[in-house]
């Protein structure tokens, strides 16, 4: 049976909500705070400010805050196709105050400035163009020899690589020549804009959340896209006429005034993403706790019980490897993850966990590395990191609980109250829109440029915030003036 995916964006006014679907359940949440908006992808003239051959790596100032990172494995592609036989040595690779054309890999993030890559990938439809590389791969989703012949012979060439992608199966080969030419011709642009640049300079930058969205979907064969604004819906459909001439996934809007990842379930599931317990089907839990060093995934078995015991165990253990490679993507975890299943005496039940985890990681776009369960049933494995975590994103450490829990951060809470504001804007009769939050919240609501005078343009009405200082964290309340009824709910988060 064919799996069917779609994708549901909410360009809300502080943040942009992003969730894929497949056949109805979560596979992927993003939620982009536009004041600090990702720029992965984006290609930047930089300046090495400093070569640190201890590290094997520069620092280049790419005009942010933080010197973005470069290690000697991705500045390997600066002369074009790298050379196997030359060492990966910093030095010899770039110099102090040298200008040079780098693609940010990964935002920053904390402390640690964005990482770089001189290895540029620009993605087309069916193709992903490396100017820097050389050769044509084949996705592994494409098994028919005879058709990954034909996918290699038709875009092998002297100029740059390819990487084919699974939607180019079957396509003509003038339409993938087509798309290569058009990837050609971008970064020719792009190298005409950096000749004239001054470093450091943005020379493309990423697009916005939700036409990065839009991109993706039409890239990966997404069937829909659902759209909870109608200014959202109108900018997308503009840019999937200009960008590919309207083909690719349908693109619809939601219900006027409603609210579309309340009633898709989406809420309720990032609600309990922020949550360290995780059922298991069929029985049994999974508790997920992260530190600064490491993310932890104890597995019980909890009330599962049986008459034979290894296969319970071994039961609960599978599903706890999928469900486990399934809330690190969905929860953006990176770094050292530390599973903990239910001990294995029987060397055949070990293999078939961690063939489980194996399978289960290698549906992540992030990279992952997987070692061996050893004696005591621990299985470690490594995740890129790509971004701050769902929880880094919506919640902070909880003050009054001396740090013991977490409640909603301030952002999330403001983009949250404006959230739910829009909604109620959209759906609600004539009159000033008033909106009741504690009292740091409405502070955090009017500052910088997305502020209350901006919302209320936004939404063509006069917009009050009113401070109630005996409001929680995670409490508001939305209503029309002199109106009678009003409207309220909490929004998760809760101090713990």
């Amino acid at each position: 049976m064919t799996e069917t995916d779609e994708i549901y964006i909410d360009p809300g006014f502080r943040d942009v909500r992003v969730a894929r679907l497949r056949d109805g359940k979560l596979i992927d949440i993003s939620i982009t705070d536009l004041a600090q908006s990702s720029a992965v992808g984006s290609v930047v003239l930089g300046r090495v400010m400093r070569v640190a051959p201890q590290l094997n790596a520069a620092f280049v100032d790419i005009g942010t805050a933080k010197d973005g990172f470069l290690p000697a494995e991705a500045a390997r592609h600066l002369g074009g196709q790298p050379n196997a036989e030359v060492a990966d040595d910093i030095s010899s690779l770039v110099h102090e105050g040298e200008a040079i054309l780098v693609q940010i890999d990964a935002d920053a993030v904390g402390t640690k400035g964005a990482r770089l890559s001189a290895d540029i990938s620009l993605a087309g439809r069916f193709v992903v163009f490396g100017p820097r590389r050389g050769g044509v791969a084949v996705s592994r989703k494409i098994t028919d020899d005879v058709e990954r012949s034909r996918l290699i012979d038709a875009l092998n060439g002297d100029d740059g690589g390819f990487v084919v992608r699974t939607a180019a199966e079957g396509q003509d080969t003038a339409v993938l020549t087509a798309d290569a030419d058009a990837l050609r011709a971008r970064m020719h642009e792009i190298e005409e804009k950096a000749a004239n640049a001054t470093a450091p300079a943005t020379i493309e930058a990423e697009l916005d959340p939700l036409l990065r969205a839009v991109r993706e979907a039409h890239e990966s064969g997404v069937s829909r896209v659902v759209i909870a604004t109608r200014a959202g819906l109108a900018k997308a459909r503009a840019y999937a006429t200009l960008a590919f001439a309207g083909a690719g996934p349908a693109i619809d809007g939601h219900k006027n005034g409603e609210d579309l990842f309340e009633d898709a379930g989406i809420t309720a599931e990032i609600e309990d993403l922020l949550q360290p317990r995780v059922a298991l089907p069929g029985g049994g839990v999974i508790t997920i706790e992260t530190t600064e060093a490491m993310t932890t995934v104890d597995v019980d078995s909890a009330e599962v019980r049986g008459a034979d015991k290894d296969t319970n165990t071994l039961a609960v253990n599978l599903a706890a490897a999928v469900e486990t490679a399934r809330q690190v993507r969905l929860r953006g975890i990176g770094g050292l993850v530390v599973i903990d299943f239910i001990r294995l005496d029987d060397g055949d039940h070990r293999k078939q966990v961690v063939a489980a985890l194996q399978t289960a990681l290698a549906q992540d776009r992030a990279a992952t590395r997987i070692g061996r369960m050893d004696d005591f049933s621990l299985v470690a494995f490594t995740r890129r990191r790509e971004g701050p975590s769902l929880a880094a994103t919506l919640l902070e450490r909880c003050a009054p609980c001396d740090g013991q829990g977490w409640r909603l951060s301030l952002p999330a809470a403001a983009a949250a109250a404006y959230q739910l504001a829009e909604v109620e804007a959209a759906a609600g009769e004539a009159g000033p829109l008033v909106i009741s939050v504690p009292s740091d919240v409405a502070a955090a609501m009017n500052r910088g440029e997305a502020d209350v005078a901006a919302f209320a343009t936004r939404v063509g009405r006069e917009v009050r915030v009113l401070s109630d200082a005996s409001r929680e964290r995670d409490s508001v309340e939305v209503y029309i003036a002199d109106d009678a009824g009003s409207t309220g709910r909490d929004f998760g988060g809760a101090d713990s």
